[in-house]
């Protein structure tokens, strides 16, 4: 069951439950052609309803706190990114980690059988709930 309240839309022929907070945006990634997989429209709140595992389970929500976050298949993020990234509001959230209103984008690696690791084919792209308005004014 998701978090936040959600809302059923239909894209590509099948329904899908969006976060209401997202769903312009999540309207506007797909009328531009990008996919998303995966999202929520803050993702230390989606923390709360879950069992602590570890020391530093706090930490983890208090980072993510706030933040909106977007999972897209490679080839739509780096589309989507390169958008953003042209803006002179966004390209500075782009390049500073650890500046206040950063995004946080990352692709994951994860281990395989056998001892190897790979590269996932998504990329998770993380930015403050602040910005959701301005960006999806953006990408419309």
């Amino acid at each position: 069951m998701p978090f936040h309240r959600t809302v059923s839309l239909i894209h590509q022929g099948e329904e899908v439950e969006v976060d209401e907070g997202l769903v312009a945006l999540i309207r506007a990634l797909w009328f531009r052609g990008w996919s998303t997989t995966m999202s929520c429209q803050n993702l230390g709140e989606s923390y709360e309803g879950l069992e602590k595992s570890g020391p530093h389970w706090d930490c983890w929500r208090e980072l993510h706190l706030g933040y909106v976050w977007l999972r897209m298949p490679t080839p739509s993020a780096l589309e989507f990114l390169q958008v953003v990234s042209a803006s002179p509001a966004f390209a500075p959230r782009l390049k500073g980690a650890m500046d206040p209103g950063a995004w946080h984008v990352h692709s994951p690696v994860r281990p395989n059988d056998g001892g190897t690791f790979a590269v996932m084919d998504w990329v998770e792209v993380q930015f403050p709930e602040a910005q959701l308005d301005d960006l999806t004014r953006l990408i419309a």
